[in-house]
């Protein structure tokens, strides 16, 4: 670690200073293990943990805070158009796959995801299912537990389908089947193509749905909408129709381009101490966990809930790790070595909260 204890001491007394003056009563408490059934996902955007050497992503599932929140699924970039239908290093990705499982000790499943917006996605958002394909039939091992390719990319239905054929194609291919390989597509909560959503929520395994607000009411609002009226099937009869699971992903971006960030990122409550129920992660999975518990018996019956909702899987998340690793408190920016959260986190959270 390159952080000096000198220089900790005064970053962790100005940030707790700066916690007090947010929340007068806010008072630390020892961190402890939660007893929760409920775990965070984890959204990742940089290709450096796979492609490079950043070392970030694999010591913060080594670190107590990960353990604490973050046991759910794992969401990791892998590809965009502009890899033109390669991965950019297939054997460094394997490496970090294993690495995850041993320093987390997790089973939670981990996405690959293909990321829209950065070229020709027609073409090579289909071909991404053979990337995955070819990469786990030459470098898959038991060891990585449950995987899955997940698409947030905007894409017409008929090549929404094609990509469920393929990936129906390769389910049965004994290597890739000790894997449990299952499909994931990134929607907003108001995508206004009821057609779309129907087809995707009957052929897909499971939904990411984006809900980037980032209060209780407003989280829930999102979830009514979404199971309301976004999904044409969700509450009605016919609910059964669809077999796709569902997790919410709020935004924990502090540069989002879901403006104002002052209401749609978990960004704009800042804290530098990790059980402030005012700010940073203690806040977040609050707000996130607060809104989930609502759903039953409020926005869905239970007998609903329970088809779309599995015990055991993860259920909400947090988009944009690069940012939200900041948010678990000071005494992590030393243990993991992260002196951006230091410096950088508090005046992009104020930038957020002024927006």
């Amino acid at each position: 670690m390159h952080y000096t204890f000198a220089l900790i001491a005064a970053t962790s007394s100005s940030f707790v200073s700066e916690a007090f003056r947010h929340n007068s009563t806010y008072s630390p408490v020892t961190r402890r293990m939660m007893n929760t059934d409920e775990y965070l996902a984890t959204y990742v955007w940089n290709q450096a943990y796979y492609a490079g050497h950043d070392p970030t992503f694999i010591d913060f599932f080594e670190s107590p805070e990960a353990e604490k929140y973050n046991r759910g699924d794992v969401y990791l970039n892998v590809a965009d158009a502009s890899n033109a239908g390669q991965l950019a290093n297939p054997r460094g990705l394997a490496r970090l796959i294993l690495d995850f499982r041993e320093a987390s000790g997790s089973d939670a499943r981990f996405w690959l995801f293909y990321a829209g917006g950065d070229g020709d996605d027609k073409k090579w958002a289909p071909d991404f299912v053979r990337v995955f394909k070819e990469f786990i039939l030459r470098y898959g091992r038991s060891e990585m537990g449950r995987l899955g390719l997940s698409f947030n990319v905007g894409l017409d239905r008929k090549t929404w389908c094609e990509i469920f054929d393929e990936v129906d194609n390769i389910r049965d291919i004994s290597k890739i089947k000790v894997h449990d390989i299952k499909v994931d597509v990134t929607l907003n909560y108001r995508n206004p193509d009821k057609i779309l959503v129907d087809k995707i929520m009957y052929r897909s395994d499971h939904v990411t749905v984006e809900t980037f607000n980032n209060t209780y009411e407003g989280l829930r609002d999102m979830f009514k909408t979404f199971l309301h009226h976004t999904c044409p099937q969700c509450n009605t009869d016919y609910y059964r129709n669809y077999k796709a699971q569902i997790t919410f992903l709020a935004e924990g971006d502090c540069d989002t381009k879901a403006l104002p960030c002052s209401e749609t990122s978990m960004c704009a409550f800042y804290s530098s101490c990790p059980e402030d129920p005012n700010g940073g992660i203690r806040y977040a999975y609050d707000q996130l966990t607060k809104a989930f518990n609502y759903i039953p018996g409020n926005i869905l019956p239970q007998y609903r809930f329970d088809h779309f909702f599995k015990p055991g899987d993860t259920h909400f998340g947090l988009n944009f790790f690069e940012w939200t690793v900041c948010y678990y408190g000071y005494e992590s920016w030393y243990e993991i070595d992260l002196p951006r959260c230091g410096c950088d986190y508090f005046p992009a959270s104020q930038k957020c909260r002024n927006s």
